[in-house]
């Protein structure tokens, strides 16, 4: 077969288009795979009174299953979803309720094309956190955003604690939370928390943490004395003189 110049010439534009046209291709495929999911709501380190809807940016993705925890690494896992077909949830009571009130539980998002057929599992690169408030749900959608507790080395603690400070943070339990699940140094010993929590006065926990904790003011009282914010009348009441428990108060 004879090859004419125009033919000659032909060949490598038409092999230098087609790679053109391979590269344009895969680099679109490229580009695909790297729209991430990002998680949106609820806002991390939210407070969450009643039960909540979660929404996430798809990225390239069209199937979905959350999962939660109390593990930042997700070491085990509370539960999953079933299989989502939008990027949004509305957590169903059954599983708002399985939740402990005043815990710290951790989220992320797993998704997947129905589409590209290769399988491919891809996790949301953030995880989010919330806390579940401890009394009934009044509105599902009330949050309020606490401090970032890994954030606390560049707060200024003092003005958080601060009642006459614009930077006042009145939900204890938001960053405090986990300490109704104190362990005591004495394993014969109870922890105050989880043992008076229920006879302690309050509709919240975060209303029974105020009944006992005055206003804590760094600036009057260093942490070697923030055992002074716990008011000692309500403590004496029963360790007093005459009290039913041991006494630790001589008056």
């Amino acid at each position: 077969m004879k090859v004419t110049t125009a033919q000659f010439l032909l060949i490598p534009l038409l092999a230098c288009l087609a790679a053109v046209a391979w590269a344009a291709k895969v680099a679109g495929t490229a580009v695909a795979a790297t729209e991430e999911i990002h998680l949106l709501k609820p806002l991390n380190y939210s407070y969450k009174e009643g039960s909540p809807t979660f929404e996430w940016s798809p990225g390239s993705d069209d199937r979905f299953k959350i999962e939660y925890s109390f593990d930042p690494n997700f070491g085990r896992i509370l539960w999953r979803t079933p299989l989502l077909s939008t990027p949004s949830y509305k957590v169903a009571a059954s599983e708002w309720d399985r939740l402990p009130a005043e815990r710290r539980v951790y989220w992320r998002v797993k998704g997947g094309s129905s589409t590209d057929g290769s399988g491919a599992i891809h996790t949301s690169a953030e995880v989010w956190s919330f806390w579940k408030q401890g009394s009934e749900p009044n509105d599902g959608d009330n949050v309020t955003s606490p401090p970032d507790p890994e954030s606390f080395a560049g707060m200024n603690l003092i003005a958080l604690h601060n009642s006459q400070s614009p930077q006042y943070m009145s939900t204890c339990v938001a960053c405090h939370g986990s300490m109704k699940y104190e362990t005591s140094l004495d394993p014969d010993v109870d922890g105050i928390h989880q043992e008076m929590l229920e006879e302690i006065p309050g509709s919240t926990n975060n209303e029974k943490c105020l009944h006992c904790h005055r206003t804590v003011d760094l600036l009057e009282h260093s942490a070697s004395k923030l055992r002074r914010q716990v008011n000692p009348d309500l403590c004496a009441a029963c360790h007093g003189p005459g009290g039913v428990e041991d006494g630790f108060y001589a008056e």
